[in-house]
């Protein structure tokens, strides 16, 4: 019984830590509003997905529109159940969609821009 399991875990360890140290920057950890009707949102393999819960069968919501790293990924509730909203960082530009109440995307990922005041500024 001891062989059988040096053997398992002789296995799955090499193969565990080849995912641990994954060189992939734009695997976002997943985040999630909690609720009534919780949402969890992650980004993976140039992909947004959304589920019930951080174990629910994910559903593919949008392509990533850059590439690069994910940061600051955040799922708020909006009121009413009417579904949620998404922010994130990517490729040095801010992003936001919508979620319907049922997880799916409504409509396209969009930036958000800067103040105007803040373009003007950086340009001088």
């Amino acid at each position: 019984m001891n062989l059988l399991f040096f053997v398992l875990a002789a296995a799955v360890v090499p193969c565990s830590l080849g995912c641990a140290g994954s060189p992939w920057s734009h695997v976002a950890q997943p985040f999630s509003a909690a609720g009534e009707h919780p949402c969890a949102v992650r980004a993976e393999a140039g992909v947004l997905w959304a589920s019930a819960g951080v174990w629910a069968k994910p559903r593919r919501v949008w392509e990533m529109p850059a590439g690069g790293a994910v940061e600051q990924l955040q799922v708020v509730p909006m009121p009413g159940d009417a579904g949620y909203v998404v922010t994130f960082r990517q490729g040095g530009v801010r992003w936001w969609g919508e979620l319907d109440a049922s997880r799916a995307g409504r409509g396209q990922l969009r930036q958000v821009l800067p103040p105007p005041d803040t373009i003007v500024a950086a340009t001088r």
